[in-house]
């Protein structure tokens, strides 16, 4: 009888698992270069979505205060005149025009803005009280005003006194 000499040979040469090293090898640097282009991407994209939203925030508060401006003054005999106020953060006297909006105004407490552009002093009042028209019960002493609704007045209120016509 004859013996078979045939032998089967099993699992894999040292240059298959190699070429399949090489090959996972590749599939890992292409999907993690794909992964740091996508997280790449998506910072780009979420940067200039939280630009958009903070222009768009900043355009809102712009918007309204110029909405608002002139409010509470409404007596056309005082716009224009002078206001000179002490600020309470630096106590410097200042003196602005008296006017619903001001472009460039004339004083150093609003910084002028960079070369050819515009800065803008929006004036408007805030008060729950009367706005306007409270009138005097007696005549004024040393910066004393007796008004005939104090309730429409609190401590550190800023008000404008109009000789009357």
């Amino acid at each position: 009888m004859r013996a078979h000499a045939h032998q089967v040979e099993r699992g894999f040469s040292l240059i298959e698992i190699m070429v399949a090293l090489a090959i996972g090898m590749a599939t890992v640097v292409i999907m993690m270069q794909m992964l740091s282009n996508s997280e790449a991407s998506k910072r780009t994209s979420g940067g200039g979505n939280d630009a958009q939203m903070n222009g768009t925030l900043a355009l809102f508060n712009l918007e309204r205060d110029i909405q608002a401006s002139g409010y509470g003054i409404n007596s056309f005999n005082v716009l224009g005149c002078n206001v000179t106020y002490t600020t309470s953060t630096d106590s410097v006297s200042v003196t602005i025009p008296l006017a619903p909006t001001t472009i460039n105004p004339p004083t150093t407490k609003v910084p002028a803005g960079d070369a050819n552009t515009d800065t803008l002093l929006v004036v408007y009042g805030n008060g729950s009280g009367s706005s306007e028209g409270d009138p005097l019960i007696s005549n004024s002493t040393a910066g004393s005003y007796p008004v005939s609704t104090t309730s429409s007045f609190n401590i550190g209120d800023v008000v404008m006194a109009q000789a009357s016509v």
